[in-house]
C-alpha cells in the first residue's frame, strides 16, 4: 500500500493503492517523498495589486453562526467536559447530513463505547437530525492501529470527500508523521487535544501551527478562535459549541477568499 504523491493531480499523501481525489493508481516509486508535502510552484516577484484582484471570495457554509467552515484542519483544546467532543460530532453529522461527506471518528479514549453513541444522538437531537451512517467509529489507540482503520475507511469512501477526526491526539500513541501526513492529505482533519497543568496544549504548539483553525473551548462550551484563517478571531469570534447551526434552518454562508496552504519545505 502506498502512501506517497498522486503522480497526476498533486493529491497530498493517501492512505490507499488510488488516489482518492482523482483515483490514479499511487506508484511505488512515489513512497519515501517529503511527507511535509510538495513545494508550491515560485511565481517570482508579483505585483500586490495585481495578486488582490486575484483573490475571488469562495461561497463558504458555517457550522456555527460564521464561525467554523466545513473544511480545512481544525484544531481544539480545553479542559475535560468543555465540549470538544460533542462539538466534533456536531460538526461529522452536519457534514454528513448537508453535504453527503464522511467522517472517521477515532475515539482513542473511549472507543466505539456506550457513551460515544449518547454524544453522536444528543449532537444530532442539537442539529435537529438523526446520526448518520456516513460517521464511522474507529476504537484504535495506536499509530498503526489507526492507519489501517485509516486506510480501510479510505478504500471505502472512493471519490467522496471526507474528514478524519481524532479525539485525541493526546491519547494517541503516535509520531508527528501521523499527524503531519493527515494535515498533508486530501481530507479534512479535526484534532482534539488535552491541556497540561500549564494550561499549554499537551504535546506542543507543532499542531496548531500546521493548522487553518484553532479553537480553545473554555468550561461550559464557549469555545473561542484564537487563530483562523477564516475570519475572525479572538473574543467577539466566540460562540456555543451547544448551540450549532441546526439543519432544519437555512444554511448560514458567507463570501471568503480561500487561504491557500504554505509552501512546505
Amino acid at each position: 500500500m502506498s502512501r506517497g504523491w498522486c503522480a497526476s493531480c498533486g493529491a497530498s499523501r493517501a492512505w490507499a493503492s488510488r488516489c482518492p481525489v482523482c483515483g490514479t493508481p499511487l506508484r511505488a516509486a512515489d513512497r519515501g517523498r517529503d511527507r511535509q508535502g510538495p513545494l508550491r510552484p515560485r511565481r517570482g516577484l508579483v505585483d500586490a495589486a495585481a495578486l488582490a484582484a486575484e483573490g475571488a471570495p469562495r461561497l463558504v457554509e458555517w457550522a456555527y453562526g460564521q464561525r467554523l467552515p466545513w473544511r480545512g484542519n481544525v484544531s481544539m483544546r480545553g479542559p475535560a467536559g468543555s465540549g470538544k467532543s460533542t462539538c466534533v460530532a456536531v460538526e461529522a453529522n452536519a457534514l454528513a447530513h448537508r453535504h453527503g461527506i464522511a467522517t472517521l471518528l477515532i475515539c482513542t479514549e473511549e472507543g466505539a463505547a456506550p457513551s460515544v453513541a449518547l454524544r453522536l444522538r444528543r449532537a444530532g437531537e442539537l442539529l435537529g437530525a438523526s446520526v448518520s451512517p456516513l460517521v464511522t467509529v474507529s476504537d484504535a489507540s495506536t499509530e498503526a492501529e489507526a492507519e489501517r482503520d485509516i486506510a480501510a475507511w479510505a478504500s471505502k469512501l472512493g471519490r467522496r470527500q471526507g474528514i478524519v477526526a481524532v479525539d485525541s491526539l493526546t491519547h494517541l500513541r503516535c509520531s508527528d508523521a501521523f499527524w503531519q501526513r493527515l494535515v498533508a492529505s486530501p481530507w479534512g482533519t479535526i484534532f482534539v487535544i488535552h491541556l497540561v497543568t500549564s494550561g499549554a496544549p499537551r504535546g506542543g504548539y507543532e499542531v496548531e501551527y500546521a493548522v487553518d483553525l484553532v479553537l480553545v473551548v473554555q468550561e461550559g462550551g464557549l469555545a473561542l478562535p484564537i487563530k483562523s484563517r477564516w475570519g475572525p478571531s479572538g473574543e467577539g469570534a466566540a460562540f456555543d459549541v451547544h448551540r450549532p447551526n441546526r439543519l432544519d434552518h437555512p444554511a448560514t454562508t458567507d463570501q471568503v477568499v480561500p487561504f491557500e496552504p504554505r509552501r512546505r519545505t
